[in-house]
């Protein structure tokens, strides 16, 4: 694969990202609201569609912080979270008893890791560039045990969801952030200019 792919998959490699990532999801955020909805969409998928599956291998890609992971664990006959950061995998692991995480970058490997009844892709192609997306459902799709399996997706880009609604909040805040970082890095380079004189 290109270095095309290096924007998203490189996001939450560092600590700091992976656990900025992981305060999305506290309880009274827009975020958690949304995972509360999310769950119980899981919830009835399975009930709906679990009968077909008499042993159930799961995989969440791009797993993260093990949100959905640790939600599916004890409804799977095998768990597996797979995510190219080391750092959001090692805040996953201590909230999971028996799921296998793996580090690794599936458009990078012409070999599965394994062969899935239930793949979640949650948060990642609408934030993934185009081109990561296109190899990913190709990745994902390889994964597929069966015409039985299903991939299981979601894409807040549509202005009409409940993600869409957030949209402009969303953007304020990362616009004010960046004012902040910005206005930050003036401070220390004018006390620095200032401490030379």
């Amino acid at each position: 694969m290109s270095d095309a792919h290096e924007g998203y998959s490189e996001k939450f490699r560092e600590a700091a990202a992976a656990a900025e990532y992981e305060r999305f999801y506290t309880p009274g955020t827009a975020d958690h609201a949304i995972w509360t909805h999310e769950r119980k969409i899981l919830t009835d998928l399975l009930a709906r569609y679990r009968k077909n599956w008499p042993t159930c291998d799961y995989l969440d890609f791009a797993c993260g912080t093990g949100r959905v992971i640790e939600f599916m664990e004890s409804r799977m006959t095998t768990s597996r979270g797979i995510d190219t950061s080391s750092e959001m995998l090692r805040l996953a692991a201590p909230k999971l008893q028996r799921s296998e995480l793996i580090c690794t970058d599936i458009t990078k490997s012409d070999v599965p890791e394994g062969n899935y009844d239930l793949i979640t892709a949650f948060r990642f192609f609408l934030n993934a560039e185009p081109s990561l997306r296109v190899a990913v459902i190709k990745a994902l799709a390889a994964r597929l045990k069966n015409t039985e399996s299903m991939l299981v997706l979601t894409n807040h880009g549509n202005p009409f969801s409940y993600k869409g609604a957030m949209w402009p909040i969303h953007r304020t805040r990362q616009l004010l952030l960046r004012i902040r970082s910005a206005h930050r890095r003036a401070v220390r380079l004018r006390n620095n200019f200032s401490a030379l004189f």
